[in-house]
């Protein structure tokens, strides 16, 4: 970026005041998503931990864990803290683990998966979460988990807040978005995305 002279400023909020006042000629709008709190009783337990507070090591994970969610973030998730010792059981509405993963990377789980011995329970609807774990209703029956720690995958939804904003802003010529403002997806599409919207700026 120093070599294309390439002016990078943090720490400040992109609004329509800013938005204005730099008058751009082309502006592409990559805002992300937000997670969504599923609206099951006991979601604001005090043993519900957030998915990014526990990958950035920000809260401390209980011995016995259950990941909600299990497509490759929770995946992911649940190899990493099995690998540092923890008790993991993955919970998963669908009918399969990964559902996300492209088959190369699910040869690569499924033996990890294996190894690690990380319980995988499928078609499992969510129903509470109690203060010693998380209750579910599978073929018809309810149990409860155990855990000491309940991780949530939250779904995300898009951030158009920015973008819904800007698209009525005729003095802008060109407004493009990228990532996953458009769709919750992978990094792949927000970097391709974020090429081809460079190319045509």
């Amino acid at each position: 970026m120093r070599k294309l002279n390439i002016t990078v400023e943090l720490g400040s909020e992109v609004n329509i005041d800013l938005i204005k006042k730099e008058e751009p000629e082309a502006l592409i709008i990559a805002t992300g998503a937000y997670p969504q709190k599923p609206p099951v009783p006991g979601i604001d337990k005090p043993i519900v931990l957030d998915l990014f507070d526990v990958l950035e090591e920000k809260v401390t994970v209980g011995p016995t864990v259950v990941v909600w969610g299990g497509k490759e973030i929770g995946v992911q998730t649940a190899e990493w803290l099995a690998a540092k010792g923890n008790n993991v059981t993955i919970i998963e509405e669908g009918d399969r683990i990964g559902r996300d993963i492209n088959i190369f990377n699910v040869l690569c789980h499924r033996p990890m998966l294996a190894d690690l011995k990380i319980k995988q329970v499928v078609e499992a609807r969510v129903e509470s979460i109690t203060d010693k774990g998380i209750v579910i209703t599978k073929g018809g029956k309810s149990e409860e988990i155990e855990a000491e720690s309940i991780v949530v995958v939250p779904k995300m939804e898009s951030n158009k807040e920015l973008l819904e904003k800007v698209e009525s802003m005729t003095e802008i010529m060109s407004v493009q978005s990228v990532g996953d403002c458009v769709a919750p997806r992978k990094l792949f599409n927000a970097i391709h995305e974020g090429f081809k919207a460079g190319v045509n700026a």
